[in-house]
């Protein structure tokens, strides 16, 4: 857990919640940073969802609930000496519960400013569309790329495979099983979470923005904004795939503005879609 104790609004159906920063985590803390990452920000809030969620629906045992639309938007850096409070209400009234999807509309707050917004829906899991049989392995730990062009030093925290050039235009990659023990491989969900979509999202777009993007990696890139929506849940058992096309960029008061779009396929085709836009 990433989050403290979990208050309730019930005035405003608020709920609210500090954040933890684990600064020894192999995940969040992969390499020494000065601030509080993202990554980190979001699964504070999703924590908070997931908790949020099953107080309110109290959902039999052999059911869960998995985020399938987000839109988040980074105003300013969290430090990671100062309190940082997280805050969720649904959009729905208390009384229409549930009603899917499940709206809820979060914000990070530090020293009393938003640092980040988010939207998030969540729905229902459903029966697999497909047989375990089904999974194709991924590739093999030694066709991965190096970790400098994903911005990570731990090999285990490497999620996608190198990239293959698919036309004049556009690339793709597979998305890697985390290995026993990884975050992305606890619990008892048969889902990954929307963190491990936004992570080899992430990856991808780092590994395009160094390759085909001439982006220097002594530069830093400051994650603004992500979006994406999906069609079902991401199951564990099957074998993904990313592909994007390759897009310019452009300068904002001598600085890179770089948005990338993304498209998820599934064993059933296309699975979900959406951007990351990131400052270089």
């Amino acid at each position: 857990m990433v989050i403290g104790h979990v208050s309730y609004d019930q005035l405003r159906s608020l709920a609210s919640a500090p954040l933890l920063v684990p600064e020894l985590h192999p995940y969040f803390y992969d390499h020494p940073l000065d601030h509080v990452p993202g990554v980190l920000l979001l699964e504070g809030i999703f924590q908070l969802f997931a908790q949020t969620a099953a107080e309110r629906i109290n959902l039999p045992r052999d059911q869960e609930i998995y985020i399938k639309k987000i839109k988040v938007s980074f105003r300013r850096w969290c430090e990671k000496n100062l309190p940082i409070k997280l805050e969720l209400a649904p959009k729905q009234k208390p009384s229409s519960f549930p009603t899917w999807p499940l709206v809820f509309e979060g914000r990070v707050i530090q020293e009393k400013k938003t640092t980040c917004l988010i939207h998030l829906e969540g729905d229902l899991v459903t029966s697999k569309p497909f047989l375990e049989t089904d999974f194709v392995s991924p590739e093999p730990q030694g066709n991965l790329p190096e970790g400098k062009f994903v911005h990570r030093q731990r090999a285990e925290n490497v999620m996608v495979s190198n990239i293959r050039p698919e036309g004049k235009s556009s690339c793709s990659c597979d998305l890697l099983k985390p290995p026993h023990g990884h975050i992305f491989s606890a619990g008892n969900s048969s889902c990954y979470s929307m963190l491990y979509l936004l992570e080899t999202i992430r990856q991808f777009s780092l590994f395009m923005a160094h390759n085909f993007g001439g982006i220097s990696l002594d530069l830093p890139i400051i994650l603004l904004s992500f979006q994406f929506s999906l069609s079902r849940p991401i199951y564990r058992q099957e074998s993904l795939k990313l592909s994007s096309h390759h897009q310019p960029t452009s300068v904002v008061n001598n600085m890179l503005m770089c948005t990338i779009e993304v498209i998820l396929h599934g064993q059933d085709g296309l699975l979900g879609e959406g951007a990351i836009k990131s400052l270089v």
